[in-house]
């Protein structure tokens, strides 16, 4: 069972971060950061729930613009190399997000980066061509070539 993470903690982390943070001049980058660390709170917050209530989220919905009309291509689920070493999580993870993206009928790829950014390994669950390791640009134009199927 997790332990659970003391309130006063993750609030003053986050608090402190989001006050380093206002220091910097605005910039698009300084308020997306900001609205993740807002939502980081709510993720500690839901802790306190209980061991048995999970959540979890989509890192990134790919999307494209086809005549007007905005069409999913894609889920995302995002991993460092140090957080895809927590295999219970993240098992779990796939389940759900795997029950969303068959629902939705869309692709659902779990990327692992390096902390350079050099580096992906692109994992598809329902295609065994998977997992693919990348490079930068090799994964741009990845991304870039993402269609509706």
């Amino acid at each position: 069972m997790r332990e659970p993470i003391r309130e006063e903690n993750w609030k003053r982390i986050i608090d402190g971060l989001i006050k380093c943070l206002d220091s910097f001049p605005n910039c698009r980058e300084k308020k997306m950061t900001r609205l993740y660390l807002e939502e980081l709170k709510y993720h500690f917050w839901h802790y306190k729930l209980g061991p048995y209530c999970f959540c979890t989220d989509v890192d990134f919905v790919e999307y494209r613009s086809i005549y007007g009309n905005l069409e999913v291509v894609a889920l995302f689920e995002i991993k460092t190399e140090l957080s895809a070493t927590d295999s219970y999580r993240l098992s779990a993870q796939k389940q759900i997000l795997a029950e969303i993206s068959e629902k939705l009928e869309t692709p659902l790829y779990i990327v692992t980066f390096s902390e350079d950014l050099k580096q992906f390994k692109v994992e598809r669950l329902d295609s065994p061509e998977y997992p693919v390791f990348m490079d930068e640009e090799q994964y741009m134009s990845f991304l870039r070539n993402l269609q509706k199927e």
